[in-house]
């Protein structure tokens, strides 16, 4: 199946497990992968048969500017169900990174990578 990559978007978000974590925005990235069959829009070079990049970074934003989360577990799995639910893929993937989230050990990320299907 052929896929459509989004790497390194990077929002400010709400999350954290503690109090002080979740007041201020912090970093997030994140990085996508939409399966869908890309032969159409191959074929016919029409941008109606794909998805439009911008409007699916558009939709994680939404998900990300709409609370405050706990877990970047939530932000990816919120952000899968949206995707899923507003564009014609088959399955999506979805790694969300937080470079803050150990900066004073050395590591550069922890993150979460969750792959989601149509019809589950």
């Amino acid at each position: 199946m052929d896929r459509v990559v989004i790497k390194g978007a990077k929002f400010a978000a709400h999350v954290g497990t503690s109090h002080e974590d979740r007041v201020r925005p912090q970093e997030i990235e994140i990085d996508l992968v939409l399966w869908l069959d890309l032969r159409p829009a191959g074929k016919t070079d029409s941008y109606e048969q794909t998805v439009c990049y911008a409007k699916v970074h558009g939709c994680v934003s939404t998900v990300i500017q709409s609370g405050v989360f706990a877990l970047i577990e939530t932000i990816a799995e919120r952000s899968a169900a949206e995707i899923l639910k507003a564009f014609p893929v088959e399955r999506v993937r979805v790694t969300v990174k937080k470079p803050g989230a150990l900066a004073s050990r050395n590591v550069r990320h922890c993150a979460v990578r969750i792959e989601r299907r149509r019809g589950e």
